[in-house]
């Protein structure tokens, strides 16, 4: 049987993503019975099953439009961490059941027993042409940010520059565990280890992977 809380084993740390805040997730209390983490690879459609799961806590009475707000995506590198935190904080005194995002490795963010983890599949070749296009929409305001963050702690500050055509940016991608940003190859093995866990956390608590989605399965 695996234990309550599995910690990080490592770390994170790159130009999107930034695993140490978990540890100050769990230094304001951490986890509680019915947290979910949607977790995947960029644009694998971790955001519409947000959505969905949103939908199936309210029974669909209610669209909440602050998705980024209220589901956040916890470990962006330029995100705001302490507004998110205090979000979370608040979310649950006031016993709303909590949804939080992730792009990490399964063993870059903690694992607890009374979570429940979905993990978002998708194929590869997507996964990467619209990887490309969703970063090639970032603001120049929003590259200096993430850059200046990356720069403030990296022993090799080479400014993400997103390649103008996919092809490049394909390979690259491929060729450098992940251009920095996104390491497919991790996130997606690191995940399918944990696959079976349901039947390891006495049915309180497993990992969905959910490479097809269907509304049913989330529910």
């Amino acid at each position: 049987m695996m234990p309550d809380l599995v910690a990080p084993t490592k770390i994170v740390r790159d130009y999107l993503n930034y695993s140490p805040v978990w540890n100050d997730f769990l230094g304001q209390g951490g986890f509680v019975e019915g947290d979910i983490v949607v977790a995947g690879p960029f644009k694998a459609g971790s955001m519409w099953i947000q959505r969905i799961v949103q939908q199936i806590l309210s029974d669909a009475r209610k669209k909440d439009d602050r998705l980024f707000e209220t589901t956040p995506w916890l470990d962006s590198s330029w995100g705001n961490h302490a507004r998110m935190l205090s979000v979370l904080r608040q979310r649950r005194t006031a016993g709303y059941q909590r949804i939080i995002k992730s792009h990490l490795p399964a063993d870059a963010l903690p694992i607890a027993a009374e979570t429940r983890y979905i993990f978002v599949g998708r194929n590869g070749k997507d996964v990467g042409v619209s990887f490309h296009d969703y970063l090639s929409k970032f603001s120049a305001s929003t590259i200096e940010d993430i850059n200046r963050i990356y720069a403030t702690w990296s022993a090799h500050p080479t400014p993400l520059v997103i390649p103008h055509y996919a092809q490049q940016f394909f390979g690259l991608w491929l060729d450098t565990n992940g251009y920095g940003c996104c390491d497919i190859f991790d996130i997606m093995s690191s995940w399918w280890k944990l696959k079976d866990t349901p039947s390891n956390y006495s049915g309180r608590s497993g990992l969905w992977w959910l490479p097809g989605i269907s509304v049913d399965r989330v529910a």
